[in-house]
């Protein structure tokens, strides 16, 4: 009986550890994820203050355009020279930014287009399929026929022929 006893204290023993883990481990993710929680919401809380200066600065600069147009078409002959190019410098240089940003944002979309076109030959060459496939596809698609039914008659999937016809079309 002592054998026994001393077994079930052991098992007791060991199942109380493992709760304690299990424990502290529930608590340390919980407080984990609670400064996860927080970064999030600030993340989001800062998210929105900038949206919202964006849009600010959007009306600040259309209701500048706004009363730059208005000025020039009263044909406000009293203002001294000069005026003009101060007033127009800060929208200038305001262009000047959104066209850098767009083109950053154009580059960095040539970059993931570049990058999908070599994915999509490295799918269609894995596939045995490879060029002439692309190019039997546009050959069907300029008889007329749907991606339907030039997937059914080279044996593809339909999205596979759709995304072929639209890179075409890109690069076309």
């Amino acid at each position: 009986m002592n054998d026994v006893t001393l077994t079930v204290g052991a098992l007791t023993l060991v199942m109380l550890i493992l709760a304690l883990y299990i424990a502290l481990r529930d608590r340390e993710i919980n407080r984990k994820l609670a400064l996860m929680e927080r970064g999030i919401d600030t993340l989001n809380d800062e998210l929105y203050r900038l949206t919202k200066e964006l849009e600010k600065s959007r009306r600040e600069l259309h209701e500048r355009i706004v009363r730059f147009e208005l000025e020039q078409r009263s044909g406000v002959a009293e203002v001294p020279e000069g005026v003009w190019e101060e007033r127009l410098a800060p929208l200038r240089e305001e262009t000047a930014q959104l066209k850098t940003a767009l083109a950053r944002h154009e580059a960095e979309a040539e970059e993931k287009l570049a990058v999908l076109r070599k994915h999509l030959k490295e799918t269609m060459m894995a596939s045995g399929g490879g060029v002439p496939d692309e190019q039997r596809i546009l050959q069907l698609h300029a008889q007329g026929l749907d991606s339907e039914t030039i997937a059914k008659k080279l044996r593809m999937g339909k999205g596979e022929v759709e995304l072929v016809l639209r890179f075409a079309k890109i690069n076309g």
